[in-house]
């Protein structure tokens, strides 16, 4: 939770910072994946060779082959881009309250404040203090910075660990080794996010613990985790995204 106290004008800047960054990233995300026209595209242009094909004619089925394929990739694609841009917009909308909050702070302390007081400076941010050590590792983390962000995430783990960020900050690490591909880690990552009773963060860690699975290959324990997303977080959009996953990959999950 911020501690909504002396409010600067750094305060108000950092926040928009951060919508700003977010709502670029957004439409990065947006413009880097196929999207669902793209997708009918390629279905509609397999179905009219599977229309034409007959039991003899094998480059035809080659073809067809290759099109069932490209269609599997562009949707595991976009399934997993709507999740990201699911969880950004989960960003956005709290960084919007944190705004309103902080505006409504200043204007408090503005109005609750002698005219003659001079404002006092912003607290200086160090690694000692758990929201500046947290704040600074999800900077870092949405400005691509990983490395750095898995060294703020890391301390702040190591050192507030009974905070109520903690779950956060776990599940944001994990977040950094799967953007740096090392879905091994990741998955340790993700399992220790599960640890944490009651997280919010619960059905996000276990879909990704699946998607870094299958990015290793590991078949069953992907399935198994998106498995036990689509049964224990229905009506979730975790969990709408791990069935389709499950379909994609010819598994009908049974709850």
């Amino acid at each position: 939770m911020t501690t909504l106290g002396c409010v600067s004008d750094a305060d108000l800047d950092g926040i928009n910072t951060r919508l700003g960054e977010l709502h670029v990233q957004t439409l990065e995300l947006q413009k880097e994946v196929a999207t669902r026209n793209q997708i009918t595209e390629v279905e509609n242009d397999l179905k009219q060779r599977i229309d034409g094909v007959t039991a003899s004619d094998a480059d035809l089925k080659a073809d067809i082959d290759m099109l069932t394929r490209q269609v599997e990739r562009l949707q595991a694609k976009l399934d997993e881009t709507n999740f990201e841009l699911s969880q950004l917009t989960q960003q956005i909308k709290a960084t919007h309250l944190e705004l309103q909050a902080v505006r409504a702070a200043a204007e408090q302390a503005q109005t609750s404040r002698p005219s003659t007081s001079p404002s006092r400076p912003s607290a200086r941010l160090d690694e000692t203090d758990p929201k500046a050590l947290y704040d600074t590792a999800y900077d870092d983390y949405l400005a691509g910075n990983y490395d750095l962000a898995i060294l703020g995430f890391s301390r702040y783990l190591e050192h507030h660990s009974e905070t109520d960020l903690a779950d956060n900050a776990a599940y944001w690490l994990g977040e950094c080794y799967y953007h740096q591909g090392q879905y091994q880690r990741a998955v340790r990552q993700f399992a220790a996010v599960l640890a944490f009773p009651g997280s919010d963060r619960t059905a996000s860690a276990q879909i990704k613990k699946g998607y870094a699975h299958l990015e290793l290959g590991q078949r069953d324990k992907g399935i198994a985790d998106l498995t036990r997303v689509a049964c224990d977080f229905a009506g979730t959009d975790e969990a709408l995204l791990a069935t389709q996953r499950l379909k994609e990959m010819g598994f009908d999950p049974e709850c």
